[in-house]
């Protein structure tokens, strides 16, 4: 997903394509984006543009209003009062957003699933476990510490797009929680391997409906209900740990960093309303 939506920024940012324009023809990201894990048939081209069409004009009149209103909340909020406890609240609210629409497209991605032919399914294996191959490949070389390292730097970045330049402080902070993280790539490889064989069983059985909807609807809106307890304890600590150095850092923002989130906050507020606008 992450190169599609980087697609989606890039096409923004360099191309000038509108926020208009990405909307309406969504179906075709997404259909590129499938199309690098297995080919597509005609007929699902077609299914996948129909549901697309569909979501869009149920995200666009129910869920984007709601983010609209989210934002304007968030404008109002003083960084130097931000609690763990409103934390919590906020990741709580955007969850949900996730929940809902994974919710709402389940019927469908579950419709085209059973359309895949054998050969697309071992096609579709091969490209999650070259992409897992990948991963392993490039974290199993690397020490603890040069992973802590990956971490601090993967996290720095994330914050300065949103508020700029940190403060000494703030760095200070960064590099405590960077520290007293838990390395959890090892787990996560596992749980790698262990996701490709729920999902190459799920696929199997991708015509016995109760059993594939079933499944997949706990795959899909359940995923840590996999986790073995190792990476289940480390992943219960690194978020709690991130959700208490994070409130730290909002409540040390400076008040220029405060403006460099609210300028933020109202580009993705204008680039909303756009989408709604262009119903």
């Amino acid at each position: 997903m992450k190169k599609w939506l980087g697609l989606l920024i890039l096409c923004v940012a360099l191309v000038g394509c509108s926020t208009q324009f990405i909307y309406r023809n969504i179906d075709w990201f997404v259909i590129d984006y499938l199309e690098d894990y297995v080919d597509l048939t005609d007929q699902q081209e077609q299914m996948i543009s129909d549901s697309v069409a569909h979501l869009s004009q149920w995200h666009r009149q129910v869920e984007i209003p709601k983010y609209v209103a989210h934002i304007d909340q968030l404008l109002t909020m003083d960084p130097s009062q931000f609690s763990l406890e409103e934390f919590h609240r906020q990741r709580r609210i955007i969850a949900s957003y996730t929940q809902n629409l994974l919710r709402k497209a389940e019927p469908d991605i579950e419709r085209i699933t059973a359309l895949m032919s054998d050969k697309q399914v071992d096609e579709l294996m091969s490209s999650v476990r070259q992409r897992h191959s990948k991963f392993k490949q490039k974290f199993v070389p690397m020490s603890d510490e040069q992973i802590r390292k990956y971490y601090y730097e993967q996290i720095s970045d994330n914050l300065e797009d949103w508020l700029g330049e940190l403060t000494d402080k703030q760095r200070q902070l960064l590099k405590e929680w960077q520290s007293e993280m838990k390395v959890t790539k090892p787990e996560w490889i596992d749980q790698q391997t262990r996701m490709r064989i729920e999902l190459k069983t799920l696929l199997a059985r991708r015509l016995d409906h109760d059993y594939f909807s079933r499944q997949f609807e706990t795959m899909l809106l359940e995923p840590e209900s996999f986790f073995s307890a190792e990476l289940k304890t480390k992943n219960a600590y690194n978020q709690a740990l991130s959700a208490r150095y994070l409130v730290d850092i909002i409540r040390a923002m400076t008040p220029k960093q405060t403006e460099h989130v609210r300028s933020e906050l109202k580009d993705w507020k204008e680039m909303a309303l756009e989408v709604i606008d262009s119903e």
